[in-house]
């Protein structure tokens, strides 16, 4: 086989089985043996990261090792990732030093490897072949070790979102022994046992994912170990980045794809912004994904700097204030960004505009779902996946684009929900064609774009058919608010209003009609620039000062926006409004 991989320092070909050094930290650099050891060697790093860099010893390069990964079940193709990449740093934790500082520390390939042998090989002494296994834990390298003990000893790992609440139904606790032999995961560890052969399941479960539950009860879908698309997709690069979602849904794949092709992730260790941001800088990731929640909040922070920095110095234009504003906005994530994902619910085009003016190309906005991934990319369809549109009663286009509700077939698309043939049966037709739930309006041949989902859309006296998810977008784009559930409209204003208004952390600020006025007419002017439909518009608002998060269930492991808990969670001020709606004459509208 003929490689393209040259040494960086003296160009020799490194043909494949011939050793050399590739750099951790700078793309695509690989030292011969010789020149490693030379003392010219550092010239040649390219990465701004502290010298020495860690190099790991290899016989291939990149897209070789890739390609030898390619398997027919996701247990080979994981069997030939820390087969190929034994040596190379897969996992970090952040640990906190002496002098306040962060770093993080990571094990190998090969470590990891040793440990899910260590904890499967024990496993199988408690219980049976085929078992399946839970998973209840938040994003720690103790996980990792499970699902790839249960890979190789034939388990099935069933991802249990860490938010959920002890909420049992009294059928399923009157289920659960009465006595359960526990056992600590040191325990298990540290027993003295020999590893023996592995033994996955060939044809049998290897997963099944609990949908979000955002919009209904979750169900639970199959993954079989042939389906290595859950393997990921080849990168030309070697991706870093920050595990920070919940294991339970997306990010365990996203994960997946990192460890496939040679890649690291950090632990992230907090649940706020900032936190992250601090996280993100010490990892410097080349491949980032994120919910559309998390970059609807980036362009809100965004908005708030543009103002900041008019603010601050009056002599500046406006294309100067949002080029500066552009510039750290893009600092934020680093600075060796290869690709950067966007996905889940719909995304304000303000938002998606401000992620390609900082990173261009390098944007991908995907669109899928935990019952088939990658549907569309970049609102184009994917070459594998079949598709047509189910008419909806009562909206058949949208800006002059026919609309629907969105069916697929595709050899991707999961075989079904777990125990569940109500819920089959209603996913599938005799034709298999599977409902995504998604409304969408098809602008060209091939082409999509997400208006909402079918469970969070009615239709109101106007004959019209009104779509929530859609509605939000529009108002997300203002630096006053942090976050807007219409169902009427409750309001988290954003830091940025509050100081502009000199707000207290004890203020009740629903009482404060001067910061209520000054967001009616935000949603007012929004509405006006948008030509937004009158009954598209928010008559009423509340002021809120809760913080949606995963802890507190308003936002799902996914990372979308639970409108079953909002609901829940503001339905005595949705009631409250609602009541007022009643009496609201046009001249009470601010409208």
């Amino acid at each position: 086989m003929v490689s393209d991989c040259r040494c960086a320092l003296c160009l020799t070909t490194l043909v494949v089985e011939t050793q050399r050094y590739l750099c951790s930290e700078c793309h695509n650099i690989s030292l011969c043996l010789k020149c490693y050891d030379s003392p010219k060697s550092h010239t040649v790093h390219t990465d701004k990261s502290p010298l020495p860099h860690q190099c790991s010893l290899e016989t291939k390069s990149q897209a070789e090792y890739i390609e030898s990964n390619k398997a027919e079940s996701i247990y080979e193709g994981f069997m030939n990732a820390f087969k190929n990449f034994a040596k190379r740093r897969c996992i970090g934790e952040c640990i906190e030093l002496e002098d306040g500082s962060a770093t993080y520390k990571w094990v190998t390939y090969q470590e990891l490897f040793d440990r899910a042998q260590r904890f499967g090989n024990v496993i199988q002494k408690l219980i049976p072949y085929r078992s399946k296994v839970g998973i209840f834990l938040t994003n720690v390298p103790e996980w990792y070790t499970v699902d790839f003990g249960c890979l190789f000893y034939g388990y099935s790992v069933i991802g249990i979102n860490q938010h959920l609440r002890n909420d049992l139904s009294p059928e399923i606790k009157n289920q659960i022994p009465s006595s359960i032999d526990i056992k600590l995961f040191s325990e298990i560890m540290n027993t003295d046992i020999k590893i023996s052969p592995h033994t996955p399941q060939r044809d049998g479960i290897h997963s099944i994912t609990y949908s979000s539950g955002s919009t209904g009860i979750p169900k639970g879908i199959i993954g079989s170990n042939t389906e290595t698309y859950i393997l990921g997709y080849p990168l030309d690069f070697v991706p870093i980045q920050l595990s920070y979602l919940s294991l339970a849904h997306t990010q365990r794949l996203t994960d997946f794809t990192t460890l496939w092709n040679g890649g690291r992730f950090g632990i992230y260790r907090d649940t706020k912004q900032n936190s992250y941001l601090k996280d993100n800088s010490l990892i410097r990731p080349t491949f980032i994904w994120g919910p559309t929640s998390f970059w609807n909040q980036l362009h809100t922070k965004y908005l708030k700097n543009v103002k900041m920095i008019k603010e601050s110095d009056h002599s500046k234009s406006d294309e100067q204030c949002e080029l500066q504003a552009i510039a750290e906005t893009r600092n934020l994530l680093g600075d060796r960004i290869k690709i950067i994902l966007t996905t889940g619910s719909i995304i304000s085009p303000e938002a998606f505009a401000l992620m390609k003016k900082c990173w261009g190309e390098k944007v991908l906005d995907i669109y899928g779902s935990a019952e088939i991934n990658k549907v569309a990319i970049n609102g184009q369809i994917t070459p594998d996946v079949e598709y047509k549109l189910s008419p909806i009663d009562g909206y058949d286009s949208h800006n002059g684009h026919p609309v629907g509700l969105l069916k697929v077939r595709s050899t991707r698309l999961f075989k079904g929900y777990y125990k569940n043939p109500e819920a089959n049966a209603k996913a599938f037709d005799k034709d298999g064609w599977y409902s995504t739930g998604d409304i969408v309006e098809e602008y060209g041949q091939g082409k999509i774009r997400i208006i909402d989902r079918e469970k969070n859309s009615f239709k109101i006296s106007y004959g019209k058919l009104v779509c929530l998810d859609n509605i939000d977008s529009y108002y997300y784009n203002s630096p006053m608010i942090r976050n807007i559930f219409v169902h009427v409209a409750i309001v988290v204003p954003t830091d940025y209003i509050l100081n502009k208004f000199k707000i207290g952390k004890q203020d009740n600020i629903d009482e404060n009609f001067e910061l209520v006025k000054e967001i009616e007419k935000e949603i007012k002017l929004i509405a006006n620039q948008k030509n937004i439909a009158f009954w598209e518009i928010p008559k009423l608002i509340k002021l809120d000062r809760t913080i949606w998060t995963m802890g507190n269930n308003l936002i799902s492991g996914t990372g979308k926006y639970n409108r079953l808990k909002l609901l829940e969670y503001y339905k005595p001020s949705v009631d409250q409004l609602l009541k007022q709606l009643t009496t609201l004459t046009d001249n009470d509208s601010f409208i």
